[in-house]
C-alpha cells in the first residue's frame, strides 16, 4: 500500500477513508481520488488532487459566483461582527473575495483590499472600490503590504497546502492582527455518519477542517486562536433537524461504477460549518 503523507503536517500515519464521489462542480476531475485522514493534526484530504497552480489556472476564466446574496449569507455577517469586535478599523485583505461583496458591506472604517484569480470577478470587485493585489495570497505578500486583518471565507477549502497559505497571511498580518476562515467542519454528526457521501465533497474541494486542525495551525503558527463557531450556512438548526430526520431515511443515491456525477443528499441545513478567528500576538 503506497505511503500517503498529510500536506499540512507531513506525517504518513494517515487512514485511508474511501474512494471519494464522481461529481459535477466548478472543476473537471479525471479521477475524484480517495478521502484521507490525518490524526495527527485533523485534517481531511483528497488524494490525488490538483497541484495550487493548477487550481489557480482552472479559476482564472471562472464566471462570477457570489453564491448566497450577501444579505443572507451567515459567514459574512459572523466575520464582520469579529472584525468590528476585535479590529474596529483598519486594511482589511479578502483572499478569494469573488466580486467584493463582503467587503463593500463593511463600513468605511476598513479599506478593502482583495485576491481573486478569477477575471470576472476581479473586475467587478474593482468596480467596488477593493483594490486587488494578485490573483493568489503568494502574489500579493510580493506587495509587501502588511494588514489588521486578513479573511478566507469559504477558501481554504480550495487549497491543497493550507499550512503554508496560512503561513504566508500570518506574515501579512500585522502584530495584532486577525486572521478569520470559514469552512466545512468535518466534525458535524451527519458529516461523520455520512462519510464520503457527504455533501461538501466537490471537486473544487480538496482540503476538509475541524476545530482540531485549526487548533494545531495555531501553535505551529505561533497564533493566538481566538474563537471558534459553529454554525449553519443555509438555514437554521430546528428546521436543519426536522429536515434532516426525514432526508436520512430517504434511499441514498447510486453511483453507476463511477461514470456519472452523484447527487448528494440535500443536508445543508444542518450547522456543519465553522467560524475561527487566529490572532497575531503582539
Amino acid at each position: 500500500m503506497a505511503v500517503v503523507a498529510c500536506p499540512a503536517c507531513a506525517s504518513t500515519d494517515t487512514r485511508d477513508r474511501g474512494r471519494l464521489p464522481l461529481r459535477d462542480g466548478d472543476l473537471t476531475l479525471p479521477e475524484p481520488g480517495r478521502l484521507y485522514a490525518c490524526p495527527t493534526c485533523g485534517l481531511y484530504f483528497r488524494h490525488p488532487c490538483p497541484t495550487s497552480e493548477e487550481l489557480e489556472r482552472a479559476y482564472v476564466g471562472m464566471p462570477l459566483c457570489d453564491g448566497l446574496p450577501s444579505a443572507e449569507r451567515p459567514d459574512y455577517r459572523r466575520a464582520a461582527r469579529l472584525l468590528r469586535t476585535h479590529v474596529p478599523s483598519g486594511s482589511v485583505l479578502d483572499v478569494g473575495c469573488a466580486g467584493g461583496a463582503f467587503l463593500a458591506g463593511l463600513p468605511s472604517a476598513y479599506a478593502r483590499y482583495g485576491v481573486e484569480p478569477s477575471e470576472e470577478a476581479g473586475a467587478v470587485a474593482r468596480q467596488r472600490g477593493v483594490a486587488l493585489l494578485g490573483r493568489s495570497l503568494r502574489e500579493a505578500s510580493s506587495s509587501g503590504a502588511r494588514f489588521h486583518a486578513i479573511t478566507l471565507l469559504n477558501v481554504i477549502e480550495h487549497l491543497p497546502s493550507p499550512l503554508e497559505h496560512l503561513a504566508i497571511a500570518a506574515d501579512m498580518l500585522l502584530p495584532g492582527g486577525l486572521l478569520v476562515i470559514s469552512t466545512g467542519n468535518t466534525d458535524a454528526l451527519p458529516w461523520r455518519l455520512m462519510r464520503t457521501s457527504y455533501w461538501y465533497y466537490y471537486p473544487q474541494h480538496v482540503t476538509f477542517y475541524n476545530p482540531k486542525w485549526f487548533r494545531f495551525a495555531a501553535r505551529r503558527l505561533d497564533m493566538q486562536c481566538v474563537s471558534v463557531e459553529r454554525f449553519c450556512y443555509y438555514g437554521g438548526v430546528l428546521p436543519a433537524v426536522l429536515e434532516k430526520l426525514a432526508k436520512l431515511r430517504a434511499p441514498r443515491p447510486r453511483s453507476t461504477q463511477g461514470k456519472r456525477p452523484t447527487e448528494p443528499l440535500s443536508t445543508r441545513l444542518w450547522p456543519d460549518h465553522i467560524m475561527v478567528a487566529l490572532g497575531k500576538k503582539l
